[in-house]
């Protein structure tokens, strides 16, 4: 998987799995139940993934600390303040303000779990931030064997996270980053291995895999995974699943990559891959607005506009100096280029 496809439509498969990715988070969050249920096994992992798949040892750790805080920080802090401060000043106009008040600073201040309503999945970032930097500091440090075992050891405490501590979390979600920085790991290797990951004969067993698994979920088998609140499934097997489930996608990404003749239906999904975390920082507040109707047709409506305004709010703000550098996390020396 590359970052275009000069042989096919000029498309990013990278862009194309996200853009996959993200509708799936907007409509699992929109329609929760035994589809979305599925959708939970694979549509968070796969972004933790693609980073590990992106990820280079070029910059020293300390370099990689720094850029990797302005690109994800920057953004998280702008758009807790952006959305916060209207937030906190319906809470200041209700009874019991001052208790409220202080329940949602401590909240903000908390992030992960604590982070609830149009801010619910805000805990993405601070735990996909510190499973990057998990990651790249072990991969500068270990040989390829210690650092294999190290994951293997990360995964393990992440299962008895939930098998013993369900409950139990830590500022910022980082205890996700337990099962987040394997499933990077196993992106970092996908990417050296690219030749295996188009292997017939792993994609009919990764599909296969992945029906199965779908299937049994959706009848109410308990495989499934809520990163988040560090529900993981069966040990193992669960991860191994979504692991499945995300190479017949990138797969699939790179087969649509290809296809001239669907261009302009990939050009639109990869126009939403771009705009991914703005949809993921923004989907909700549409959600939430509009809430849930009896109708099917409205319904639909507020799905789509959970991703067209936060898709159009994306194009806007990348257009400006100061918008780009506190929303994207872009620095002014990179948008000069």
């Amino acid at each position: 998987m590359t970052a275009g496809n000069s042989s096919g439509t000029n498309v990013s498969a990278i862009d194309l799995v996200r853009g996959v990715g993200i509708l799936m988070i907007a409509f699992g969050h929109y329609q929760p139940g035994a589809a979305a249920n599925v959708l939970f096994l694979f549509h968070v992992p796969l972004f933790f993934f693609l980073s590990g798949y992106l990820m280079r040892l070029k910059d020293h750790p300390s370099h990689y600390f720094m850029r990797k805080s302005a690109a994800h920080l920057r953004p998280y802090v702008t758009y807790l303040l952006l959305l916060g401060v209207p937030a906190m000043g319906y809470l200041l106009s209700e009874h019991e303000a001052a208790d409220a008040l202080k329940r949602g600073l401590t909240a903000a201040l908390l992030g992960g779990e604590a982070l609830t309503g149009i801010f619910s999945a805000f805990w993405f970032v601070t735990c996909f931030w510190i499973s990057q930097q998990l990651l790249y500091f072990l991969r500068w440090h270990l040989t390829s064997l210690p650092l294999a075992l190290v994951m293997v050891a990360m995964a393990s405490l992440a299962f008895l996270n939930d098998a013993l501590l369900p409950e139990a979390w830590l500022m910022g979600s980082a205890n996700v980053a337990l099962l987040g920085v394997p499933i990077m790991y196993a992106g970092y290797m996908a990417a050296r291995y690219t030749a295996f990951m188009r292997s017939p004969i792993l994609l009919w067993c990764a599909f296969a895999l992945m029906a199965g698994t779908a299937a049994a979920i959706y009848q109410g088998a308990p495989l499934g995974m809520n990163m988040k609140y560090n529900h993981y499934g069966v040990p193992f097997i669960t991860l191994i699943a979504s692991l499945a489930s995300i190479i017949v996608l990138i797969n699939a990404a790179e087969w649509l990559a290809c296809c001239t003749w669907l261009t302009s239906f990939s050009k639109q999904l990869a126009c939403i891959g771009q705009a991914s975390m703005t949809i993921m920082y923004l989907h909700l507040v549409i959600q939430w607005q509009f809430g849930h109707s009896h109708s099917v047709a409205i319904d639909t409506l507020v799905l789509a506009g959970s991703i067209a305004v936060p898709l159009l709010w994306h194009r806007l703000t990348h257009r400006f100096t100061t918008s780009a550098f506190l929303l994207h996390g872009r620095s002014p020396a990179a948008q000069r280029v």
